[in-house]
């Protein structure tokens, strides 16, 4: 059975964010959280290929496509959102930033959605269906 557009567009979240740890590992910034999400991140890409079938690789995607959408969510929309909203100085962020971020964070969020619910998904990973 071919891979479901779900999980190519999963392949490629996981390899952006793999690239992004690897950007800032060259470039001597360390973030723990970040780079333990990148290497689950690195786990489950090296699992898609070896085992793409297994219902781990299912639960470890889903979750982590959550992750990498709530950190996204937070982190480019929340919180310059915040800051906008108290006038912090010197934010460098506008509303339409702000808003278009947010937009981007919802589309992560349903692929998580759509990588865990979607029914060609569960067919992929040989699940019953959510009805």
């Amino acid at each position: 059975m071919k891979r479901p557009l779900t999980h190519v567009y999963a392949i490629l979240i996981f390899v952006l964010v793999i690239g992004w740890n690897v950007l800032l590992l060259s470039n001597g910034r360390r973030d723990v959280p970040w780079e333990l999400l990148g290497a689950l991140c690195l786990i489950q890409l090296l699992g898609m290929f070896v085992a793409p079938r297994e219902r781990r690789q299912y639960l470890l995607g889903v979750a982590l496509l959550t992750l990498i959408a709530a950190r996204a969510f937070y982190y480019l929309a929340l919180v310059p959102g915040y800051e906008l909203y108290t006038h912090v100085a010197n934010v460098r962020a506008t509303w339409a930033i702000v808003a278009g971020n947010a937009v981007a964070a919802g589309a992560l969020f349903y692929l998580a959605y759509d990588f865990a619910f979607g029914e060609a998904s569960r067919r992929y990973f040989n699940l019953p269906d959510g009805k």
